[in-house]
């Protein structure tokens, strides 16, 4: 049973004796869901602010209200405390409820913009090729032993982390090999946990609508490695430009990795296809090979990202590298889509940035044949950074022989708006609009020639369109192999 004077006490909150000692059956910022029991943390937020349903919240049982306003009623003192941050505060009551059980597994944290899903997987599978239980929380879902759930963030409010890390724990995992994105970091939702390893993979074009500026949006990403432990390790891009600066920042072991310029750990692809590439990875003057499974240059950083990852958890780089000969592709992510019979390959991946797009259409370009076409279908989602979409448009007309710009979730934007602000200014003229999305597959599937790769990019592992606030079930792989199959 978990004891409000507790709480009170462990956190150092306030005086607990001016507040009842009362049973404490959950944490919310959401007053929809508070039941008797309930602390009701009234944060600010972009769209509104908590405290003005903390009446409501008490209405339905809240025993405490933890805001960043003055209690505005003499009558509620007793159920109400004013802090400086409520995101805070709010982590630390996860924690609290929990508790703790961020201390009982050892945390693996990667941060970018592009490669954390797949770098996430990558160490996950080494850490538990070497004997150890390892889960994986992230865009895709929080995966354990042979459990999946669904998330709704790439790295979620912080009861919801807590109640994931207490599952890992109860369930005999001992590390987390998790995505922390720029969004958790600046709205503290993992605040107060320490990692063991902690990797940055790129930063490029993304979440300006909400960071406005690059420069704060890296800056956001540094902060992880506040959270690294003394003894913990920060493994970064040498070939990225952000961490040179981050580099500066830190007061913790370094590791660095690329393929271009020096880093510790060093990596050279000598072939590549379309189903994998063979890479020379350097390590302390050391050359190992490996035979990678997963295809494309900026899988070769994820690797090199994870060979990193797992040196800072303390698996040797031999052996790390050994276990990656047999690492599975990651869902969505330069997904092949074959049918037998049919002449063409569909690449289902979850690239919706302008880098990631271009990494992904260069690395088809480099494996395909000179008599192969490429196919791209692409959109942009609503709601978001608009100032991407015209160079989504453009990347994509530049690297493609053909592209399809369609809808991806438009959410409560108008479809066709969206892909006006793709085109408007687009100097290409090798592209077509279909705001219809399976149309849109079908086309491309239409417009093909025997060898042709068809990129279906933006939505990768997700199951669903988004319209109007309401996910419809769409899923890119089963559609395309539909439209394939039909053709």
């Amino acid at each position: 049973m978990k004891m409000l004077h507790d709480l009170l006490s462990d956190l150092a909150l306030t005086d607990r004796d001016r507040v009842p000692d009362v049973e404490v059956t959950g944490i919310e910022i959401d007053s929809r869901r508070v039941r008797t029991g309930t602390i009701f943390i009234a944060r600010p937020g972009q769209k509104g602010n908590g405290a003005d349903f903390a009446l409501d919240a008490i209405k339905k049982g809240a025993v405490l209200i933890i805001s960043e306003t003055s209690c505005p009623d003499q009558e509620l003192v007793s159920k109400w405390i004013t802090v400086p941050n409520a995101a805070i505060t709010f982590a630390d009551c996860s924690r609290w409820f929990h508790g703790y059980a961020d201390r009982e597994l050892q945390l693996i944290g990667i941060t970018g913009t592009n490669g954390k899903t797949t770098t996430s997987f990558l160490v996950r599978h080494i850490i538990e090729e070497s004997g150890i239980f390892c889960s994986v929380l992230g865009t895709t879902g929080a995966y354990w032993l042979d459990k999946y759930e669904n998330l709704s963030h790439t790295t979620p409010e912080a009861p919801v982390l807590q109640t994931y890390f207490r599952k890992f724990s109860d369930d005999g995992c001992s590390m987390v090999s998790m995505e922390v994105s720029s969004h958790s970091l600046s709205l503290e939702r993992v605040h107060g946990l320490q990692f063991k390893v902690a990797a940055f993979t790129n930063l490029t074009h993304d979440h300006l609508d909400f960071h406005k500026t690059m420069d704060a949006y890296a800056l956001a990403k540094a902060r992880l490695f506040r959270m690294v432990a003394p003894d913990g390790l920060a493994v970064l891009n040498a070939d990225d430009p952000y961490s040179e600066k981050m580099i500066h920042l830190l007061k913790i072991p370094v590791l660095t990795y690329g393929i271009t310029g020096g880093a510790d750990l060093k990596g050279r692809i000598k072939s590549a296809s379309i189903t994998g590439q063979v890479l020379t990875v350097t390590y302390r003057g050391i050359p190992y090979q490996l035979q990678f499974p997963l295809p494309g240059r900026f899988n070769a950083y994820n690797a090199l990202a994870a060979i990193g990852c797992a040196i800072g958890a303390g698996i040797p780089v031999e052996e790390a590298i050994g276990y990656l000969e047999t690492a599975k592709p990651v869902p969505g992510r330069f997904e092949l889509v074959t049918v037998p019979g049919k002449q063409v390959t569909g690449v289902v991946d979850y690239s919706h940035t302008p880098d990631s797009l271009e990494k992904i259409l260069q690395a088809i370009r480099d494996i395909r044949t000179p008599d192969q076409t490429v196919i791209t279908v692409v959109g942009c989602g609503g709601d978001r950074d608009k100032t991407k979409r015209p160079v989504m448009a453009e990347v994509a007309c530049r690297l493609s022989d053909q592209v399809l710009i369609t809808s991806d979730n438009p959410r409560t934007e108008d479809p066709e708006s969206i892909i006006h602000d793709m085109v408007n200014g687009l100097r290409a003229s090798n592209f077509r609009t279909v705001t219809d999305r399976r149309q849109a597959i079908k086309t491309a599937i239409g417009l093909a020639k025997p060898g042709s790769i068809i990129l279906v990019a933006g939505k990768g592992h997700e199951t669903y369109q988004e319209i109007n606030g309401v996910r419809h079930p769409f899923d890119d792989r089963l559609v395309f192999r539909e439209e394939l199959e039909y053709a």
